[in-house]
């Protein structure tokens, strides 16, 4: 199997659709045949026992080193720019795109941008966005009413809901 290592934003931006978009590129690429390594699975290490950037940037040049190419996502990241240049310096190819990736290992890649671009939003209901905008009015008046408990729940909620692929209900 071909061993590829994700290189994307994680602080820019909203952190959870980071991890996200991470997390489904790791599925596409699975689907496809490949073995990848996404570095952000340390973002749920990190939440129970914090260490230094430096600690998890010398993790990932170590995984770099023992994969066979770098996919790099979209989007501003020093640390994944950091990732590519070290990659580079050791010889793995980088590539920018999953059809990339594909295309190089002869490998289909039809659909595959759809898939990890809008596989969240693309499945989703109306009675979807009814239920969270019915949660945020529900979290305004708890917050409003001085109700901290039924705030925080809300807020659990909505959290939950953004990192859950809710394609799956119907």
């Amino acid at each position: 199997m071909i061993k590829v290592y994700i290189a994307s934003p994680y602080t820019l931006g909203d952190v959870a659709q980071n991890v996200r978009l991470q997390i489904d590129t790791v599925d596409v690429l699975m689907n496809k045949g490949f073995l990848p390594f996404a570095p952000l699975y340390s973002h749920f290490q990190h939440m129970v026992h914090p260490r230094p950037y430096t600690d998890w940037l010398k993790i990932d040049f170590e995984w770099i080193k023992s994969c066979d190419c770098i996919l790099r996502l979209v989007g501003e990241s020093s640390g994944a720019d950091a990732e590519v240049k070290h990659a580079i310096e050791l010889n793995i190819p980088v590539f920018y795109s999953i059809e990339e990736l594909c295309d190089w290992y002869n490998i289909d890649s039809s659909n595959v941008k759809t898939k990890v671009k809008n596989k969240f939003l693309k499945k989703l209901k109306r009675p979807f966005f009814f239920t969270v905008g019915l949660i945020g009015a529900i979290a305004l008046i708890g917050i409003f009413r001085n109700i901290p408990s039924l705030g925080a729940l809300i807020l659990y909620l909505i959290g939950w809901f953004r990192l859950t692929d809710l394609s799956t209900y119907k």
